[in-house]
């Protein structure tokens, strides 16, 4: 997956102390009405959906607004269109598309070179031109083959990267290599300092929770990493390239086109058996043969279903992601091959994109270094419900009510389903106003009952407070915009006002310029005379 997105926004260094005024109104809106909470808002069996690997889970709400600026991906590389001779020498297939450094920017994308259809398969990358990690693949760095089963995947990956790299022009993927961004800016490569200026504790801390597992991976490397000649900021760097531009696939020892292939044997197997023994002999041994062909197919399946391969994709990475899209990267176990399809028609010129998945911008920001404005996915982790409840004097006998309400996602939406069924039963001793059923992933706000929706706004003034956030000027601003549509008809009749005093004047002015030209007319009468 590519780090840098061209329509995104990613969180400036700069204006990270900031960061939670973008959700704090959201927030405040919450505690502010304090009962009318916001209301809500291809594939098939022989193709599976491959999606960015992602290891934390989301803990804020609302998208992050900043000034769009340079990608999270940065630092001077060849020009993008020297990775086309490896694509083409490595049969990727990529006849309506182009990669491109999008203008002042400083970010790469793919741009459509003619009009695209829906359902047309933009970019096919086969698994061989790939640097993957699978059940059974190589090591890499001369690691022993213990150690290398031990490492997370996303470290096998790094290693395979800086294996390439120190081969340099003799890698067969030095074409590709030479073109990887050499920045990925993420928050794991961030400082203590400028983390801090986040101000969200339960995100700071699985940051430092990653930065932690990243310094162990190191040491744990340390004497091959220096026997190899690579520093730890080298191996940090494949790290956060594997990270950010990895796809996790099933993973099938043998494209699933063998199937056939083996049934096609089988068939030539009997023929020649008609040939040398006659037909009742052929019979049987195109019925054996043609078993073992759907035996090879249901194996392959099986192992598809059970085993992970992780790779880097040339080419492909370089989609950037929109969550408006619904495209996302799949491997067609038929050709082995990596792919995307397109979701919907794309002008030529367009910057086509793709989806990572449906990711809040906690896990946007983790993984690939920046956020996206209004995020539907994205959500903030309420740990206070409990003590809203007790605050609201609302007693929780049963662990089994409360336990879903320890750690609630809220969402621009609403609450999980389990989350506003128990918030329910303790609030009102019902169920929601409506069928749980038909909310599948969230129940909008506008169907808790009054007392469950003070509860929640209770919940979020507590989670402000513990925040240590001052809201005051953000009050003063939404009272602003709520008296913006009385001020504007204000303004409106004013400036009516002002054009009927205009006209009116006008007209005067006219009248005494009649009356003073008539003056005129009869002194001149007079003085004839």
């Amino acid at each position: 997956m590519v780090c840098c997105i061209s329509n995104k926004v990613r969180l400036p260094r700069w204006l990270a102390s900031g960061w939670l005024s973008a959700w704090q109104p959201v927030l405040l809106f919450m505690v502010h009405t304090n009962a009318s909470l916001a209301p809500s808002m291809p594939s098939c069996s022989l193709r599976t959906t491959c999606r960015p690997r992602r290891a934390f889970q989301a803990v804020r709400a609302a998208a992050v607004m900043s000034k769009p600026r340079a990608s999270a991906a940065t630092g001077s590389a060849p020009n993008v269109l020297s990775i086309i001779p490896f694509a083409i020498t490595n049969g990727i297939q990529f006849a309506k598309i182009k990669p491109e450094v999008l203008s002042g920017l400083d970010q790469r994308g793919l741009v459509a070179t003619y009009d695209i259809n829906s359902k047309e398969c933009i970019c096919s990358v086969p698994a061989k031109a790939a640097i993957r990690s699978h059940p059974g693949s190589k090591t890499a760095l001369d690691l022993p083959p213990i150690t290398w089963q031990q490492l997370p995947w996303f470290a096998r990956i790094a290693l395979l990267i800086l294996d390439e790299v120190k081969q340099g022009s003799t890698s067969k993927f030095a074409d590709y290599v030479r073109v990887l961004p050499q920045q990925i800016d993420v928050p794991v490569l961030w400082s203590a300092e400028e983390l801090l200026q986040l101000h969200c504790k339960y995100f700071i801390k699985q940051v430092q929770q990653q930065q932690e597992e990243w310094a162990q991976l190191a040491r744990q490397l340390h004497p091959h990493l220096s026997a190899a000649g690579i520093s730890t900021d080298q191996f940090f760097w494949a790290l956060s390239l594997a990270r950010s531009r990895a796809f996790a696939a099933p993973y099938t020892p043998a494209p699933l086109s063998v199937a056939p292939k083996a049934a096609l044997a089988a068939q030539v197997a009997a023929a020649v058996s008609y040939l040398a023994s006659g037909a009742a002999t052929a019979a049987v041994v195109e019925v054996l043969g043609l078993s073992a062909a759907g035996g090879v197919w249901l194996w392959l399946t099986q192992q598809s279903q059970t085993q992970q391969q992780h790779a880097l994709c040339p080419l492909l990475d370089m989609f950037n992601h929109s969550g408006q899209e619904q495209s996302e990267c799949e491997l067609d176990v038929w050709s082995d091959s990596f792919r995307i399809v397109a979701s919907r028609p794309w002008r030529a010129g367009q910057q086509v994109f793709i989806s990572y998945g449906n990711s809040s911008n906690d896990v946007l920001l983790q993984l690939y270094g920046f956020v996206e404005a209004g995020n539907r996915q994205d959500r903030y982790l309420v740990r206070c419900l409990p003590e809203a409840l007790s605050k609201l004097g609302i007693q929780t006998p049963s662990s089994t009510l409360s336990k879903p309400l320890e750690e609630v996602a809220f969402t621009r939406q609403g609450i999980p389903p389990s989350a506003a069924a128990a918030l329910e039963q303790l609030c009102t001793q019902h169920s929601i106003n409506d069928n749980s059923s038909s909310y599948p992933d969230t129940v909008p706000y506008s169907r808790l009952s009054q007392q469950a929706r003070s509860v929640c706004a209770a919940a979020v003034e507590i989670e402000v407070q513990q925040l240590g956030v001052d809201l005051t000027g953000d009050e003063q601003l939404l009272q602003l915009v709520e008296q913006l549509p009385h001020k504007q008809q204000e303004l409106l009749k004013r400036q009516q006002q002002v054009q009927q005093q205009e006209a009116q004047a006008a007209q005067l002015q006219q009248q005494l310029d009649a009356q003073q030209h008539h003056n005129l007319q009869d002194q001149q009468k007079q003085g004839r005379h």
